[in-house]
């Protein structure tokens, strides 16, 4: 693969949309991740970079996943409260 990753004619694959909550300073890492990725050359989408966090931990032992779930803080799920104004 290129500087340039692959993009494909048309779209095989069934997308799924979804939301989730995460912490102030992990989704800050994205933005910091797409940076690193346009000095190589390379333009990632949120989206992209996620899937290749998703990649990159398929490729774990389970001796590495099991660290990196150590390190993962555990939030509450669902929408944060609203706060008054």
């Amino acid at each position: 693969m290129s500087a340039k990753h692959k993009t494909e004619g048309k779209q095989s694959h069934k997308l799924v949309r979804d939301s989730f909550t995460i912490p102030a300073r992990e989704y800050g890492a994205i933005d910091s991740l797409k940076q690193r990725y346009l000095e190589n050359g390379i333009e990632m989408k949120k989206s992209e970079i996620l899937r290749a966090g998703l990649l990159a931990l398929s490729s774990m032992n389970n001796d590495e996943l099991a660290t990196v779930a150590d390190r993962v803080v555990r939030i509450k799920p669902g929408r944060p409260k609203k706060r008054d104004s």
